[in-house]
């Protein structure tokens, strides 16, 4: 019924000559599409359909007014439909590189945006930025050191890198959002902490050199590449600074323990080691 009286209710502002102004008519039919949806979700087949259809609708309305409101909906339908769909059938710890697909329709649809409506681009790279820490928080909260944790992290890194040049990228960008970069490093930082064993040393060992070889790659980004935001720079010295801080530290931790750096020798650690690294 909604998708019916929305073409209406269009007609009507076409008549009239108020394209762009919704009216109380507008919003009840909102309404009323929200409830159909909280309705639907009771069972699985009448949820992903339904949600199907309100991201069809929601869609629609979006590009023909180009307002807020119905991108929010838009977004929640697209959102219960992808997990209702796909995230539903797999494990927790797949849900991030999962979600891959309609996060890289996000940032297209945030650089599409960008040229016709800064403030659906903006909103477009806020939910991005909230579903993407979500996700990646909710998938290495399941996961352990390996293959998939680390591909999780780094992806995350690498889009959240993208969504940061496309924000700074916009009409009247303000360049206090280039601080986002520090989510970068935050995400490059767990990737290499849940790495495989790329190397035949120890976790220490692996991390650190790790975090070393970041800090090299945030020297090169922060001091040589100038196309950078002065705040992206001045963030990426940090990051730096704290991958050979922790990198000092751990190997500290670990001299502590009893161990060498090299990986080799004794296997016996301290109890916090036990319980952190889980190491016996």
């Amino acid at each position: 019924m909604c998708g019916l009286l929305f073409p209406v209710d269009a007609a009507f502002k076409d008549w009239v000559h108020k394209y762009a102004f919704l009216s109380r008519f507008s919003f009840v039919l909102y309404g009323l599409s929200a409830v159909a949806v909280v309705v639907a979700i009771q069972t699985t087949p009448t949820a992903i359909l339904t949600l199907a259809l309100g991201a069809a609708l929601y869609g629609w309305v979006t590009w023909r007014y180009r307002t807020l409101p119905p991108l929010y909906l838009l977004f929640g339908c697209v959102a219960g439909l992808y997990g209702y769909g796909i995230l539903n059938m797999l494990p927790p710890a797949w849900h991030g590189l999962a979600s891959l697909p309609g996060l890289l329709a996000l940032l297209g649809l945030c650089r599409w945006a960008g040229s016709r409506s800064r403030a659906m681009a903006l909103q477009c790279l806020i939910v991005f930025g909230l579903l993407l820490v979500g996700l990646t928080g909710w998938s290495l909260l399941w996961t352990t050191p390996g293959w998939l944790g680390f591909t999780t992290a780094a992806t995350s890194a690498v889009l959240a890198y993208i969504a940061v040049r496309l924000a700074l990228a916009l009409p009247q960008a303000d360049p206090r959002w280039a601080w986002a970069d520090g989510a970068v490093v935050a995400l490059a930082t767990a990737a290499v902490a849940v790495a495989p064993a790329w190397m035949p040393l120890v976790w220490e060992s692996r991390t650190g050199f790790g975090w070393l070889v970041l800090a090299a790659l945030w020297t090169v980004l922060g001091l040589h590449d100038r196309r950078q935001a002065p705040i992206s720079r001045t963030v990426f010295v940090a990051g730096a600074l704290l991958n050979i801080g922790l990198a000092l530290a751990l190997a500290l931790a670990e001299w502590r323990c009893g161990r060498r750096w090299w990986g080799g020798g004794s296997r016996s650690c301290c109890w916090r080691w036990q319980v952190c690294c889980g190491c016996g």
